[in-house]
């Protein structure tokens, strides 16, 4: 989900030309150019810097969010509870589905 924004993000924000600037002393290399879309006359361009710095970002986040659960108990109690009563449900069902005969 944060990756699918910031790559949604940076297509609405970053322009080719400023990619372009950022990467290279030209034009954006076709190499680099996933694809492109106009929506009302502006156009999008998905590129590989765009893919990998949004990765790179989410990746941040996550490694941010994991600090925070193994740190914080408050934090790590509050996004637990609902979350093992989930798992336990999960695990009951598949071993009943996987106890069931399999003749059927």
């Amino acid at each position: 989900m944060t990756f699918a924004f910031y790559v949604t993000f940076g297509l609405l924000t970053v322009r080719e030309d400023t990619i372009a600037q950022w990467v290279s002393d030209g034009a954006l290399p076709a190499r680099d150019r996933y694809g492109d879309l106009t929506v009302f006359g502006h156009e999008l361009v998905l590129s590989r810097q765009l893919l990998v710095v949004s990765g790179f970002i989410t990746g941040f986040a996550a490694l941010q969010f994991v600090v925070q659960l193994v740190t914080d108990a408050t934090y790590r109690e509050q996004f637990a509870r609902g979350m093992a009563a989930e798992t336990r449900q999960v695990l009951a069902v598949r071993a009943a589905y996987l106890a069931r005969p399999s003749g059927r």
